[in-house]
């Protein structure tokens, strides 16, 4: 056996170190790859908070826009019922004959049935309080479907976001996925 005394002067530990050397540059490499990649990711999470941030605000634009126009709506279909009214006086017809007539609503909030005038439809927020006026569980769907009787042309989003709005303002809980209650009035006075 031969023994050699030194090691540095060795070919084999020679080419080892050149592996080690080149094993090391490629370690540098990805290294630096890692880095620049985590930079870029912590770059799209802040982009995404801020996307998602700008989604928020671009939603609750949305929900105003749709109360607004849903309350646009409300005021033209009872401008048009106003100016077709004296037309249907002078009809001389009966209140059979006359279908399209708004007929008031005892139970709802605000109306009587002794006023001079024609009754106005109740608005989305008095539907949706009367939907839930059980004081139950009520699903989405049933308050929607409550609202689209008593006026057919409001879009569901409107329902959405005056459920929201009566959310916000605790009159009413949302109790799951699309559940809602009324709240007693003495918890949110």
């Amino acid at each position: 056996m031969h023994t050699r005394a030194s090691n540095a002067e060795d070919p084999f530990v020679t080419h080892l170190r050149q592996i080690e050397a080149t094993e090391r540059d490629k370690w540098v490499s990805a290294d630096e790859a890692c880095t620049k990649a985590a930079y870029y990711v912590n770059e799209l999470r802040q982009r995404l908070v801020e996307a998602e941030r700008e989604l928020a605000a671009a939603e609750q634009e949305h929900t105003v826009a749709a109360e607004r126009l849903a309350v646009v709506r409300e005021i033209i279909a009872d401008a048009e019922r106003l100016l077709t009214q004296p037309d249907r006086d002078t009809t001389g017809g009966t209140e059979a004959e006359q279908p399209d007539q708004p007929k008031p609503r005892a139970s709802s909030p605000g109306h009587s049935t002794h006023d001079a005038g024609p009754a106005a439809a109740p608005t989305v927020r008095a539907l949706v309080l009367e939907a839930l006026a059980d004081g139950k569980a009520t699903q989405l769907s049933s308050i929607r479907a409550h609202v689209q009787r008593g006026r057919p042309q409001t879009p569901p989003n409107s329902v959405r976001s005056t459920i929201r709005t009566l959310c916000d303002r605790g009159q009413v809980a949302l109790l799951g996925r699309a559940t809602y209650r009324l709240v007693p009035l003495e918890a949110h006075t």
